[in-house]
């Protein structure tokens, strides 16, 4: 009996790629990425490349390899002590409030 590949599927609002594996998903003959925002960084924009993916997302999204990503729900503050040596990508469900001051910690927020 002959393997078939199968049709690997991801439904999801942000997909981050950045640890995707080659070797992994050759296995599959279609991978079809559903979602609001693509993360990618150059190795997996190339390792994706030579994959036989559809893409069906709103935004794509290249960041480094270390961009963290933090979800906040609710309401969140950004202040001038909250800063942070990471680049970050924040999605806030909620109201989000820029304090006075916080000019320096913003310059580490990608998006």
């Amino acid at each position: 009996m002959m393997d078939e590949k199968k049709t690997l599927t991801i439904n999801c609002e942000i997909c981050d790629t950045r640890n995707v594996r080659e070797e992994t998903m050759d296995q599959y003959e279609q991978i079809v990425i559903n979602g609001d925002i693509l993360v990618e960084d150059e190795r997996s924009k190339e390792v994706l490349s030579r994959l036989p993916v559809v893409f069906r997302v709103d935004q794509v999204l290249e960041v480094e390899p270390d961009t963290e990503f933090v979800v906040r729900n609710g309401s969140y503050e950004i202040r001038g002590a909250s800063a942070s040596e990471k680049k970050l990508v924040m999605v806030v469900n909620g109201m989000l409030m820029i304090c006075p001051g916080s000019e320096k910690v913003l310059e580490n927020y990608v998006k």
